[in-house]
């Protein structure tokens, strides 16, 4: 099974959890387009939603690895799942600014590729450099400039 067949289950999971989320990370990238590899799935989720996410997750098979404050990292369909508490800076927007993208059967809520480059350059890893290099050549004249360097800015 692909990993991107993996990722619809868990999609169509979280989208009956009734829970706010949008993906974030490398399989993001993917569906915008990118190259991305990556073996894990990141999801960025509303601080209400998160408290009860857990608890909802392992109720539907998924096998808890790690927890850290702000994070879940758990495994489902042979997947690694990073669930990770939306900042309260840049939560809301990212939320508002996401967009659907078809997986394999199902659609899933995604980050703009704006609010990636800014999730990604703030993590700051050669892989996460990559991507933004990416992103930015996939969307050439299609980024709004002033507000990835407005969001960044609050973290500088």
């Amino acid at each position: 099974m692909s990993i991107l067949s993996s990722v619809d289950q868990i999609v169509e999971l979280f989208e009956s959890s009734q829970c706010k989320y949008v993906v974030i990370g490398g399989i993001a990238v993917l569906l915008h387009g990118g190259r991305a590899s990556t073996l894990d799935f990141d999801l960025y989720i509303l601080a209400s939603d998160f408290s009860n996410l857990e608890s909802y997750l392992v109720g539907h098979g998924a096998k808890l690895e790690i927890k850290a404050d702000h994070q879940l990292r758990l495994s489902f369909g042979g997947v690694q799942i990073d669930v990770l508490e939306a900042d309260p800076v840049l939560g809301e927007t990212i939320f508002k600014r996401s967009i659907r993208r078809k997986i394999v059967n199902s659609s899933c809520n995604v980050a703009a590729h704006e609010d990636l480059i800014i999730l990604k350059t703030l993590a700051d890893r050669p892989i996460d450099r990559r991507d933004v290099a990416e992103l930015r050549e996939i969307f050439e004249g299609n980024i709004d400039e002033a507000y990835v360097s407005q969001m960044l800015s609050q973290f500088h």
